[in-house]
């Protein structure tokens, strides 16, 4: 009896350590967060990826599993050395080829970094050299987030922005239902952004930004992505920066796609697709901009309109030394709005009343296109300087140009080919044509330019004036193919010979593939984009 006793308890004693080690097994798994094999390492599912982040050393590649979620609110911290920490997933091999964008059905393969307490990930004061490929990053389900990626906001002083970042084939979006308020916080110094998908950036109370920077020092480079928010797709400025006199500057913009969803309308805040309000040296450059209604504001696409008093006194505000060329705007209400002085400094009324300035700004072979609604193709409002719109073809509803506020000075119109429509080139309180013109632009240079409908004893001498659009002469208008046809009475008629509009072959090889996202080898090399 006894010896049977002993012999249970024995068994007994047995089942409980076998019981006992395989529940250790998924606590000893979980406290291994991942695995270095040299300069590589891995981090499983439910893997610890800061302590992967912690661990990293200048030059080493993190790696997530394909198809896993990583959830947390991660830091990437600051390393000496100045060798790219690289965060990719496991399955990288099936993604699209080099200079070619990401897309949502790219995802089902990408890692999936997720933040309950967002943002998903933010850098360390002083963080630099990390890039990010093939990854998705998001909120929670059911989660409105008011930022998904920060790369700087609060540093004092340019020395500890992070800097030297790349995001490579991401796919970064808010919340299908919810919306989300931004994708990219870009405060930081050298910054690339390339080859992904920002969508459903998008709220029904507050502005919302695929991109926005307004306290980094760049250069920022944002090349071949989609770009969708209900706000502005891309902000600069818009706050003050936590670094005063900082102005965001050297940024470019190249083959990007910013587009409005139609099914936004009347649900979500709608602002426009671009806006620079503090920014200097600024390229944007064979990009689609396409739909953009009147909602939070009046409807103009892209705005060029210094703002010197928001969350803060920035009377050095500037935006300057902009080159808008070869893009196409379509589907927008109306087209580019000037603003020269900040208007709206009341809440800053203790500092000069007249701060920041609008100047130095190129506008050339573009396309606007499906301006509806009596839109106006452009708006120079109050003491903008140096302003050059040349070579565009804008096909608007409405006004050629609206002018108001302060005269502005050394405006070059040139070369371009729009209808009249009922006011043409329309003054406020000064009516339509040579008294609006001489009235608000000092110095200024208006010839060349095809105005169809105009009435040429109301405008200056050295244009033309058919009667019609139709009679201008574009090639194929019906397939959207605006060159001159050989017929054109315009052929060779521009400055130096050249044909009024915009450069129509150049404009449409250049952004023939960018509603694709691929970038042809010839582009690439064209405006130095380096292969991985």
């Amino acid at each position: 009896m006894r010896r049977g006793v002993l012999t249970c308890l024995t068994v007994v004693a047995a089942l409980l350590a076998i019981l006992v080690f395989s529940r250790k097994q998924p606590l000893l798994q979980a406290a291994t967060p991942f695995t270095k094999n040299g300069t590589l390492i891995s981090v499983p599912e439910r893997g610890d990826f800061q302590a992967a982040l912690d661990a990293a050393a200048p030059g080493d590649t993190i790696v997530l599993s394909g198809g896993s979620t990583y959830t947390g609110h991660f830091v990437l911290p600051a390393k000496s050395g100045n060798a790219v920490i690289t965060i990719r997933g496991s399955e990288s091999s099936r993604l699209p080829p080099d200079n070619t964008r990401v897309s949502p059905q790219t995802a089902a393969f990408m890692p999936k970094i997720v933040c309950s307490q967002c943002p998903a990930i933010s850098a360390a004061p002083g963080a630099h050299h990390y890039r990010f490929r093939g990854v998705e990053i998001h909120p929670a389900e059911a989660r409105y987030a008011d930022e998904l990626i920060e790369l700087g906001v609060f540093e004092k002083n340019t020395d500890r922005q992070p800097h030297d970042f790349e995001f490579d084939q991401v796919y970064v979006h808010g919340d299908p239902a919810k919306g989300t308020k931004r994708g990219l916080a870009l405060n930081g110094g050298r910054t690339v952004v390339r080859n992904s998908y920002f969508s459903d950036f998008k709220s029904d109370f507050q502005d919302s930004q695929a991109i926005c920077g307004w306290s980094g020092t760049g250069p920022f480079r944002i090349i071949n992505n989609y770009l969708e928010a209900s706000g502005e797709n891309i902000l600069f400025g818009g706050a003050a920066p936590s670094v005063p006199n900082l102005v965001p500057s050297d940024i470019e913009v190249l083959y990007n796609y910013l587009r409005k969803p139609l099914i936004w309308k009347k649900v979500w805040r709608v602002k426009n697709l671009f806006e620079l309000k503090d920014a200097q040296r600024v390229t944007i450059r064979y990009n689609i901009l396409e739909n953009n209604w009147e909602g939070a504001q009046n409807g103009f696409g892209v705005l060029f309109t210094v703002r010197t008093c928001e969350a803060g006194d920035m009377p050095w505000a500037v935006v300057k030394d902009v080159n808008f060329s070869y893009n196409i705007l379509r589907g927008s209400h109306q087209g580019i709005n000037i603003l020269g002085r900040d208007d709206a400094r009341q809440p800053c009324k203790m500092n000069p009343p007249i701060a920041g300035q609008a100047s130095d700004i190129q506008i050339s072979n573009n396309l606007l296109e499906d301006l509806p609604d009596n839109g106006a193709s452009v708006q120079v409002l109050s003491g903008a300087e140096r302003i050059t719109i040349d070579h565009n073809t804008m096909l608007q509803s409405g006004m050629v140009m609206v002018m108001a506020g302060k005269p502005s000075s050394s405006i070059v119109f040139t070369n371009n080919i729009s209808p009249h429509n009922k006011y043409g080139v329309f003054g406020d309180a000064k009516g339509s044509g040579n008294r609006a013109i001489e009235y608000y632009l000092y110095d200024v240079v208006f010839r060349n330019n095809v105005i169809a409908g105009a009435n040429p004893r109301d405008y200056p001498a050295h244009n033309f004036y058919p009667g019609s659009i139709e009679d201008v002469g574009f090639t194929d208008p019906s397939e959207h193919v605006y060159s001159l046809a050989p017929s054109s009475k315009f052929k060779g008629k521009g400055t130096n010979g050249t044909d009024p509009g915009v450069d129509f072959d150049t404009l449409h090889r250049k952004t023939a593939n960018v509603v694709k996202g691929v970038l042809t080898a010839e582009d690439a090399a064209e405006d130095g984009f380096k292969a991985r």
